[in-house]
């Protein structure tokens, strides 16, 4: 993951884009990366808490089209990237994203290669220290003491730290971007996205035993299961959300108030499909979360036909199932008792519908549309907000081909615009008013940009028979 101001001026590198077609996220070559200027920012966020700021003017994917930002409205739903893929090559050992993934989630940096790691669990305390000495070997002398109920584990370097040479721990950290660990200023290194889907999954596993795990929601109907991951620092619950995007896992951001101005967050998973699909992918590691899934795997068994998280919009049926049912002869009623559904009238065409269900109804109604968006690598997302944040120097990409890319977690249109070094509009006033004869025949044309010249409005004469445009002079009017 790299900042676009950092790339200006380059191009030759790629981006993954959606195509249109199959909508399945694609590697895209970027053409060019520029800067367009100071301009008036806005933040949008959404139901999931993922968050990104851009212009006015910058597009969103939404169900039916392309729209500004200022043309979206709290409520509706954007297309979001399901899965974002990992590298190809893993450059760090599997003992060292484990090690990493426990530091990050409950350990401190006390003097200079000195590491404190502090954990309820006595098992996960004897992971932590033979993880360090596999890393590290007689260079790191891992020491386990118990206090209160909690166990420490301080790993300290064997070697005397000095201003002109570091220990082989401390050098680590410094390798990876790290420095020092500061539970509020934590980070997760970029290193460790560039990782294959199975090296993040083990980092994940470990970061989620030391700073998450799972439990039992209390709620009015039921317990329900809930997998949480809870850090005080916003960069590194953020980074758990997004790299969490490469193992098919889309979980939600909340932000949690613990008093006197402290804030928590906490990455969230919820749901029987979406936690059996997560503890699939990222497993559950330690004694207390060993018997705690044991306990909700009844509830984790049941696998609900109907599910309010990873939905299709319910313009999916104004827009492609009832232009379908008309092609095909088919009524709503069959439609709906062979896509298991209850009838209920036309109150079906304002809800929104699984993907489990669309992929039953495109094969109902043999529709290569509705089967693409059930296969599609797109979830769909609603606007929680969008507020203006000040004025920034703003970046953009162009990207050939797809016209669209990924960044922060979010499908983005590039501006095509940027490179053009005209933009001129024909404007008919005649189409709209067509019983006025003063504007038969006449056309404006509207110069918005020109690198090299003005800009302006210039009236032409516009010639039906031939479909031309000449000057508006009179022998031109002549021949209309």
């Amino acid at each position: 993951r790299v900042p676009i101001r950092e790339l200006v001026g380059t191009s030759g590198f790629r981006v993954w884009a959606m195509n249109e077609q199959t909508l399945k996220l694609e590697s895209a070559l970027v053409s060019h990366a520029f800067a367009t200027g100071v301009k008036p920012v806005f933040e949008l966020r959404t139901r999931l808490g993922r968050r990104i700021r851009a212009t006015a003017n910058h597009r969103f994917r939404t169900f039916s089209a392309w729209k500004r930002l200022d043309q979206l409205v709290c409520g509706e739903y954007l297309a979001l990237p399901r899965v974002v893929p990992g590298g190809s090559t893993q450059t760090l050992k599997d003992c060292e994203l484990a090690l990493l993934g426990h530091l990050i989630g409950r350990a401190r940096t006390l003097a200079p290669g000195v590491v404190q790691y502090r954990t309820r669990d006595a098992d996960l305390a004897q992971t932590v220290a033979a993880l360090a000495s596999e890393v590290f070997g007689d260079d790191i002398c891992p020491r386990i003491s118990c206090e209160r109920g909690w166990f420490q584990v301080c790993l300290s370097s064997r070697a005397r730290h000095t201003d002109q040479a570091q220990s082989a721990f401390a050098d680590w950290l410094c390798e990876l971007g790290i420095g020092e660990l500061r539970p509020r200023e934590s980070c997760i290194p970029e290193c460790v996205f560039a990782q294959p889907a199975e090296a993040i999954s083990t980092f994940v596993h470990h970061l989620w035993a030391s700073g998450g795990g799972l439990k039992l929601r209390r709620t009015k109907a039921r317990p329900t299961p809930l997998l949480c991951y809870r850090s005080s620092s916003e960069v590194v619950a953020r980074d758990v959300q997004s790299l969490l995007l490469r193992l098919e896992v889309n979980a939600r951001l909340a932000q949690i108030s613990q008093g006197r101005g402290r804030r928590e967050f906490h990455v969230l998973i919820t749901g029987a499909e979406d936690v059996n699909h997560a503890i699939q992918r990222v497993g559950i590691m330690g004694e207390r979360q060993t018997r705690m899934l044991e306990l909700v795997g009844e509830r984790l068994s049941e696998n609900s036909a109907v599910t309010g998280h990873e939905v299709i919009p319910h313009s999916i049926w104004q827009e492609l199932a009832l232009p379908a049912l008309a092609r095909g002869g088919v009524s709503t009623r069959q439609m709906c008792a062979k896509i298991e559904a209850a009838y209920r009238g036309g109150s079906l065409f304002r809800t929104n519908i699984s993907r489990q269900r669309a992929a039953r109804l495109g094969a109902v109604l043999a529709s290569k549309e509705i089967s693409a968006l059930s296969e599609s690598d797109l979830y769909w997302d609603s606007i929680r907000s969008i507020e203006p944040v000040g004025t920034e120097q703003v970046f953009d990409l162009t990207v050939p081909g797809p016209h669209n890319f990924v960044a922060n977690d979010f499908l983005v249109h590039n501006s095509i615009e940027q490179d053009a070094d005209v933009v001129a509009f024909i404007f008919r006033e005649e189409v709209y008013k067509p019983d006025d004869p003063e504007l038969d025949g006449v056309a404006e044309i509207i110069v918005r940009k020109q690198r090299n010249g003005p800009t302006g409005t210039v009236k032409m004469a516009f010639l039906k028979s031939s479909t031309r445009f000449e000057s508006l002079a009179s022998d031109a009017l002549g021949e209309l």
